[in-house]
């Protein structure tokens, strides 16, 4: 009867997702009435669908905002100094019309460079006469190394590049330039890549030509004609045009995906002052230092004209390209229908403000102290973008990190502070920080396991069309081995502690402790994407441990408003580093398909579903003081049954889709070759000819083999026997694609 009456009690006051420990952990007065222990209070199961409610929320706010695009203008509706995107659009369809641009073709050679001509005199003929505008069509021939790949020599002969300068009548000695390509590979029409960027270009050209007043320095537009041929064509521009010795930044525009939002995805080298003004401009800023590092670390298969400007032309920059629906980039299906309505808009607001303001801009001429240093910089769901100096990043991360240990070393020394104290302080964290590294590494077997067991079973990629199977596959997976892994150590481990709450406060210094080691590594490397231990640092510092020290009569007793203060104190850094994420997923789901035959997608994947356990890591602490969490556990393994039921018995498993409104096609190369192979005499000593099928990805050829008989005879390139494997490569991919 006196445990109903408490149940009742706490349910009065609001704490309906918690229950008493039992009777064992209570204590008595020396009258015999029974006294409840300080934090004797557990959160009931109910709490996990709180967690899941803000996960969910969280994923949809990202989700919007990422699909959130402005209403595009029309020429009816753009007011004077406005960008238009119904005119940019009608230059897409002009250049897409004239079909596959390949280095060399007519269509390239010819048509495109005559529209774009056509299309600038327009520009020039209707200027205000503030401006100057030149135009000239240069065809170049060099060559240069490039450590790209394999690493190789490109020489490129008669290639053209489009040009046109504008600005003031008298040349200040100064010029900004902007970068397009409107070459394509073939059979791509690319639209995104790249012919949308140029029409955007143009665009903004006209918008600039119609100021009243000219800018103080020149606008030079690049629309190269040979970039697909790895980047030939801003080399010819870059080290023989006579306009380039004025270039004193650059912005150059790419794609590896189609519309969407454009990405700020690498800046610099230095030159802080390029990023600031990009965020004093942008209307819709979007970039992440993130991106920018992980980009030049060589890890994604691409390259832009952003390296030919920055080590050929020693000149700063900005690189900013789409990445939405990487799954057309360089097919067929990159036409202007999947560059949504809004998307061009977007982009062309960004850009000529930012145009507009670099151009302006006293340090295009003068850097000064802004030409040195680096910028963090990340936005928050496109709306605002933080930045702020790397010098000044290292000493806030500096002073967290004392603040960190000082906290530690209060805890140790002040036994007024709730949790342990002295040395079993450190043996209590060291021990529950084992049990977080353990869960993380049970969580990295388990998951490498099951994407080795999809490669082994004919399954591999099965996410690769429908990507929300991760979640199944190697989300729930990874987050059921941790969550099992702190139920096991409470039970076999804490079974005798009385208090579950000093275990969930010592988890808390845990991580804590954790994300500062990742931050100092990342500090003392200089590496700026350190921001993102930092919020998890300072977030939980402030709210979780500040908070409740100066407002002890709120926080007394560990229910709701602790509960809900908990979450609030994970809420930003969850989620910048989810919106992180999500980008993460969106660029690298589609160029699994493009990586080459000798990596393993599922490997990969899996790898970025124990990213996402490792920012849910802080949550794990409520499994210390959850009376059960078998629910739980037994959803997140029903989720993982099911997602592998579905992908390795119905169709949903099948990693491709020809839907023409959803495509996501197989990449491969398919050559007629016949091969001579000379000896030191010069004779022929082995004449041999047949169809050379190259494979982007790891499948390789294995959904093919039902369809055609002969590949179940084919052999694969003899690469030790044959230089470079006997194969006539256009470009020195053999270690990537056999």
């Amino acid at each position: 009867m006196a445990d109903q009456k408490c149940r009742s009690s706490v349910r009065h006051r609001g704490y309906d997702f918690l229950q008493q420990n039992d009777i064992n952990n209570d204590s008595y007065s020396k009258s015999g009435k029974r006294v409840q222990p300080k934090h004797a209070k557990q959160y009931e199961e109910k709490i996990w669908m709180i967690l899941l409610g803000f996960y969910l929320f969280t994923i949809a706010v990202i989700f919007k905002a990422d699909r959130t695009l402005p209403m595009p203008k029309t020429q009816n509706t753009a007011q004077p100094g406005e960008f238009c995107e119904e005119r940019a659009r009608l230059h897409l369809l002009a250049l897409t019309d004239l079909g596959d641009r390949l280095v060399g073709s007519y269509a390239n050679e010819v048509l495109a460079v005559n529209y774009l001509v056509k299309s600038l005199k327009q520009v020039q003929k209707d200027a205000k006469p503030t401006h100057r505008i030149l135009i000239d069509v240069q065809t170049v021939t060099g060559s240069f190394s490039l450590n790209f790949l394999g690493g190789f020599t490109s020489y490129y002969a008669n290639v053209k590049n489009v040009v046109v300068k504008i600005g003031p009548q008298h040349e200040s000695g100064h010029s900004l330039l902007v970068n397009c390509h409107y070459d394509s590979v073939v059979n791509s029409p690319g639209a995104s890549d790249d012919a949308v960027s140029c029409a955007v270009m143009l665009e903004v050209l006209f918008q600039l030509s119609q100021l009243d007043e000219a800018l103080p320095n020149s606008i030079v537009m690049n629309f190269n004609g040979a970039e697909e041929n790895v980047l030939q064509a801003s080399h010819g521009f870059i080290t023989q045009h006579p306009w380039a010795k004025d270039i004193r930044a650059f912005i150059n525009l790419e794609a590896a995906g189609a519309g969407g939002r454009e990405l700020v995805f690498q800046t610099g080298p230095e030159n802080p002052w390029l990023i600031s003004t990009y965020e004093k401009s942008a209307v819709y800023p979007y970039g992440n230092v993130f991106g920018q590092e992980i980009f030049q670390t060589g890890i994604i298969p691409s390259d832009t004209d952003f390296r030919i400007y920055r080590d050929f032309g020693k000149i700063p920059g900005i690189d900013i390209a789409y990445i939405s629906n990487g799954y057309v980039y360089h097919t067929k299906w990159d036409n202007p229908d999947f560059i949504p309505a809004g998307s061009i808009q977007r982009a062309g607001e960004n850009l000529f403000a930012t145009v507009k303001n670099i151009a302006a801009s006293p340090y295009l001429a003068h850097p000064g102290d802004y030409r040195h240093g680096n910028m963090v910089f990340f936005d928050i769901l496109g709306a605002y973008m933080v930045l702020y100096p790397q010098r000044v990043a290292m000493i806030l991360n500096v002073l967290v990190l004392v603040a960190v240990l000082l906290g530690f070393a209060r805890k140790v020394a002040d036994k007024s502070t709730e949790g342990y104290h002295g040395s079993l302080f450190f043996k209590k964290l060291l021990a529950v920080t084992g049990i977080i590294v353990l869960s993380w590494t049970v969580a990295i077997i388990v998951n490498a396991l099951l994407a080795l067991f999809l490669s082994v079973t004919g399954h591999a990629m099965s996410w690769f069309t429908n990507s929300y199977l991760i979640g199944g596959l190697y989300e729930a997976p990874a987050l059921f081995s941790a969550i099992a892994v702190h139920h096991l150590a409470k039970e076999l481990c804490f079974k005798s502690e009385s208090d579950p709450w000093k275990l969930e406060s010592i988890h808390f210094d845990a991580t804590m402790m954790l994300w500062s080691a990742l931050l100092a590594v990342l500090t003392y490397h200089g590496i700026c994407s350190s921001y993102v231990p930092l919020t998890w640092v300072i977030f939980p510092l402030i709210c979780r441990d500040r908070v409740v020290a100066f407002l002890q009569f709120a926080f007394k007793e560990k229910g709701q408003r602790f509960f809900y203060l908990y979450i609030a104190s994970l809420s930003f850094p969850f989620l910048i580093t989810s919106y992180l994420l999500v980008g993460i997923y969106q660029m690298f789901v589609p160029v699994m398909g493009r990586v080459g035959t000798e990596v393993n997608p599922d490997l990969v994947i899996s790898m970025v579903g124990i990213i996402s356990l490792v920012i849910k890591t802080n949550f794990l602490s409520l499994v210390f003081v959850t009376r059960t969490i078998r629910k739980v556990l037994c959803i997140l393994f029903a989720m993982t049954v099911v997602s592998y039921i579905l992908v390795l018995f119905t169709p949903l498993g099948f990693p491709y889709s020809g839907n023409p409104r959803k495509p996501t096609p197989q990449r491969s190369i398919i050559h007629h070759v016949e091969r001579h192979f000379y000896d030191m005499a010069g004779q022929v000593e082995k004449h041999d000819q047949g169809i050379w099928h190259i494979p982007f990805d790891h499948v390789s050829v294995e959904p093919l083999l039902q369809h055609n008989a002969a590949l179940k005879n084919a052999a694969l390139a003899d690469c030790v026997g044959d230089m470079y494997c006997g194969m006539p490569y256009y470009l020195p991919m053999a270690t990537m694609m056999k």
